[in-house]
């Protein structure tokens, strides 16, 4: 349960640096 929480909330911080990341390149790109 522990390493699964981590996991999780680790994914998500990766999931929100990429869309992040995706969307000032979309930006730099116009």
């Amino acid at each position: 349960l522990f390493l699964n929480k981590r996991i999780t909330k680790s994914q998500v911080l990766l999931m929100q640096y990429d869309l992040e990341y995706v969307s000032q390149k979309s930006i730099k790109g116009q």
